[in-house]
């Protein structure tokens, strides 16, 4: 089982992402999505290159 984070889109309406594997990943803005840590990473890593677009969502 594939750890996973969740991350939020917020600088968009909408993205998507391929990974390595062929898998999709579709964000709507404003949703909370759990996405494995390895995709999460490349995504957040995006941030630095473009404005903002997703943020890390911490559970309290």
């Amino acid at each position: 089982m594939a750890v996973t984070t969740k991350i939020e889109l917020v600088g968009a309406l909408s993205e998507s992402y391929e990974d390595e594997l062929g898998d999709r990943y579709r964000f709507k803005k404003g949703a909370i999505v759990s996405v494995p840590v390895n995709v999460a990473a490349v995504l957040l890593r995006k941030m630095i290159k473009r404005k903002p677009l997703f943020r890390a969502v911490v559970d309290s």
